[in-house]
């Protein structure tokens, strides 16, 4: 059976262990609709979203009701953390589109190590963009394992979402990555030990953001500076204030951010210098764009943190206007940091007023 929170590859996978069988032949066994090549299978959506006829067939398969298979797909926030109105199931086009606009993994995945060294359960929240520390056990989420050098949970990297038919059964305390065999040869699972990969630990007070972020997430109280406010709007003035950040933020406001690590410091340094030195912009540069990076992910979580989670609009207008002059206009000031439904006046005249204070 399924575990609260988990993925649902990770279920795949301990089914087919439990079965004895490859990933692959699994998944064509439950009736996921997949695409076929040499070595591997590739299920449509594959722990993004669910197609009526796979859904249908896996239920009967497995006897899970299609209320617990949906809830271990991506889809399941797309509640307002994610948007996922565009979507289509049956044009890989707009998974694409998605995966370049969403803040989140569409392959692969982040994980605790400490979490997996208990037991080889993937939870679903680390295919989040805003995944970055574990609550429970305060450590900097992996991206990347050290052998192979790919993304966790890539599974085939010569076929992104693909899972393997050969090869015997996984050993799900292993990482299991494979490359694309050369010609002749046969490609080997990556032996590298989950519960082994290197965890950086963080301040609680940054664990205790991510849980926060968390519980909006999953449906819980959503408040930006002190007003309640919907999981959509929650997640639209987190995604501005880190845009906001990456325009504007100073070396003395990562200095002086306590819940922010080295790594996650050194990482949103980074992105902010080849920003700076890019002429023409791009995927990498965009204020935008979903944190690349577990540690990128640490950095927007603790220098947003004190204005989302503000008493108040004052500090948290006060503050913003320190970033607000490097944000670009064509970034769009969400509807719940406008001041209109709290009463408060909107951001932009907030702005105006402190530049104009600090011209006198």
């Amino acid at each position: 059976m399924p575990v609260s929170g988990e993925s649902f590859p990770s279920w795949v996978d301990r089914v087919a262990v439990d079965l004895e069988l490859t990933p692959g032949e699994t998944a064509r066994r439950m009736g996921l609709e997949c695409r076929s090549s040499d070595r591997a299978v590739r299920p449509v959506c594959y722990g993004v979203a669910l197609t009526e006829v796979g859904a249908r067939r896996i239920g009967a398969a497995t006897g899970l009701d299609e209320i617990e298979l949906r809830s271990m797909q991506l889809a399941r926030y797309a509640n307002g953390v994610l948007d996922f109105s565009r979507l289509d199931v049956a044009d890989p086009a707009s998974v694409t589109r998605l995966s370049n606009r969403e803040w989140a993994l569409f392959t692969g995945t982040r994980a605790c190590p400490k979490c997996l060294g208990e037991r080889p359960v993937w939870q679903l929240w680390w295919r989040l963009g805003l995944a970055a520390v574990c609550p429970v056990h305060q450590v900097l989420l992996v991206d990347t394992c050290p052998i192979c050098g790919d993304r966790l949970g890539l599974t085939y990297s010569g076929h992104p979402g693909g899972l393997p038919t050969r090869s015997g059964v996984l050993g799900l305390r292993r990482c299991n990555n494979r490359r694309s065999a050369a010609s002749g040869r046969r490609s080997i699972p990556c032996d590298q030990a989950l519960a082994e990969l290197p965890s950086v630990t963080v301040p609680a007070q940054l664990a205790d953001v991510q849980e926060l972020v968390l519980e909006a997430a999953h449906g819980g109280p959503a408040v930006v500076a002190g007003q309640a406010v919907t999981t959509a709007d929650f997640f639209a003035a987190l995604r501005y204030l880190a845009a906001a950040a990456r325009a504007g933020a100073e070396p003395s406001d990562l200095a002086g951010c306590p819940a922010l690590t080295p790594e996650a410091a050194e990482a949103f340094t980074a992105y902010q210098d080849v920003r700076r030195r890019a002429r023409h912009g791009g995927a990498r540069t965009k204020l935008g764009m979903s944190p690349p990076t577990a540690a990128h992910a640490a950095a927007v979580l603790a220098l947003t943190a004190p204005l989302l989670f503000a008493p108040s609009w004052t500090p948290m207008s006060t503050a913003l206007a320190r970033w607000q002059p490097s944000v670009p206009d064509s970034l769009t000031v969400p509807a719940c940091l406008s001041g209109d439904s709290s009463g408060q006046p909107p951001i932009g005249a907030v702005h105006d007023t402190a530049h104009q204070e600090g011209r006198t």
